[in-house]
C-alpha cells in the first residue's frame, strides 16, 4: 500500500452526486496533470463532446500505474456502476 494516504471526494455532476477517489493522483507525471484536474477539463468539454458519444458504445481500458504503466479493458461492469449509466451486453 502506498505511504500517500488515499482520498476520496464527492463532485456534484448535475443533480447527481458522483464519489472521486484519489482526486490528487498525477495522472500524467510529466505535465503534473492529476485525476482532478482531468475532470474539471472533461466537465469544461462535456457538452459538445456528448453531442458527438451520444448513444454510441464505449469501452473502459485502464491505466493504473499512469499512462506509461500496463494498461487493460475493464470488461465487467463494476457493481458500483450507477443505476443511471444505461449498458448493453456487446
Amino acid at each position: 500500500m502506498s505511504a500517500k494516504a488515499k482520498t476520496k471526494d464527492e463532485i456534484r455532476i448535475g443533480d447527481r452526486k458522483v464519489a472521486l477517489s484519489n482526486p490528487d493522483k498525477e495522472l500524467f507525471p510529466d505535465d503534473g496533470i492529476t485525476k482532478a484536474e482531468l475532470i474539471g477539463y472533461y466537465r469544461t468539454v462535456a457538452r459538445p463532446m456528448l453531442s458527438h458519444l451520444k448513444d454510441r458504445p464505449l469501452v473502459m481500458e485502464r491505466y493504473p500505474d499512469g499512462y506509461l504503466g500496463k494498461s487493460f479493458f475493464h470488461k465487467d461492469v463494476p457493481d458500483y456502476c450507477p443505476d443511471w449509466i444505461r449498458t448493453v451486453p456487446v
